[in-house]
């Protein structure tokens, strides 16, 4: 009988295994990047400076992923909560104001103040409210009427200052409102004519 002698790799048996799996997965190894060598994990002490070899990144859990996903969320938050509360505050003058400003210099006097809308309690409006607008459409059409509203006041208040206005249906006693125009001073056209 003759015996058989099996040689062993000295390498690595997994090496082979694990190359094909990333094949397969589509995983690199270095897909998150590199280690810092400088980085100290929890502040510990570098023990041995000269080691600073480069190894990937190692993958965090989903636990620490999502820590630092709301630690990220509430740092945004708290950078943009002025700028929202002010965004609020002028949709709300703009909805709810019923003053029409005519002259242009006394919009600038009236011009809200960042302070004053995050020191507000009211500033956000509440969507479960039983009146006001609940949708963005609602929020737009409104705020278009309000414009439109306030520039057809503009415009009529420049027509009345630039024209006078002759009421037909009672004359003026008064002679400082305006004039009753003469009939001659009219000319009827027919289209016939033209």
């Amino acid at each position: 009988m003759t015996s058989q002698v099996f040689s062993l790799p000295e390498s690595d048996l997994r090496r082979a295994a694990t190359q094909s799996k990333r094949v397969r997965d589509h995983n690199e190894k270095w897909a998150l990047g590199f280690r810092d060598p400088k980085l100290t994990p929890l502040g510990h002490e570098i023990r041995n400076p000269g080691y600073t070899r480069i190894r990937p990144m190692p993958s965090q859990s989903s636990k620490a992923c999502k820590t630092l996903r709301d630690l990220n969320q509430t740092e945004i938050n708290k950078r943009f909560a002025d700028k929202r509360a002010y965004f609020s505050y002028v949709v709300d003058q703009v909805l709810y104001d019923d003053h029409t400003h005519s002259d242009s210099s006394a919009d600038s006097d009236n011009a809200p103040d960042d302070c004053e809308a995050a020191n507000d309690p009211n500033v956000f409006y509440s969507f479960d409210a039983p009146t006001g607008p609940s949708q963005g459409s609602d929020i737009l059409s409104t705020a278009l009427a309000n414009a439109v509203k306030k520039f057809e006041t503009q415009e009529t208040e420049k027509l009345a200052r630039e024209y006078e206005f002759v009421g037909s249906e009672e004359p003026s006693s008064r002679h400082g409102d305006g004039y009753m125009a003469d009939d001659d001073d009219f000319e009827f056209i027919s289209r016939a004519d033209v």
